[in-house]
């Protein structure tokens, strides 16, 4: 592999590609330019695992504080809605965009079924919220 390929610029491009991959894999077919409540939360649910504290009403809430009203939420909302998570429950906003970032990684090319699925709930330690 190149040099260039491990400097700083390269491995931001590579984390912002990784993070509009996973984005687009939770948009439903249907889906004009972004993703709807419903993906939103299967994304939250899929990369931070729910918890007592943060849940799907907690998503949702977030999701419409960052989209208008019968909208959909874009790339840049996706990063301002990471950014509200954090600051309300206390966690690195770095940290939420590479959970997102490695979803589209660790499941491949799997991971457009799922987004339409529900998931299992895991008994981890949650990201979010969590104690």
């Amino acid at each position: 592999m190149a040099p260039e390929a491990h400097s700083p610029p390269a491995l931001r491009r590579a984390e912002r590609q990784r993070f509009a991959e996973a984005f687009e894999a939770f948009k439903a077919p249907n889906a004009k330019e972004g993703l709807s409540v419903g993906g939103f939360v299967k994304l939250c649910q899929r990369c931070f695992r729910f918890s007592d504290t943060f849940g799907a009403n907690e998503a949702e809430e977030i999701f419409w504080e960052v989209v208008l009203p019968g909208g959909e939420m874009d790339l840049q909302g996706l990063d301002t809605a990471l950014s509200l998570i954090a600051w309300r429950f206390g966690r690195a906003a770095g940290a939420l965009k590479r959970a997102v970032s490695l979803a589209g990684v660790s499941e491949g090319k799997n991971l457009p079924a799922l987004a339409n699925k529900e998931m299992p709930r895991h008994n981890v330690r949650p990201w979010v919220g969590g104690a």
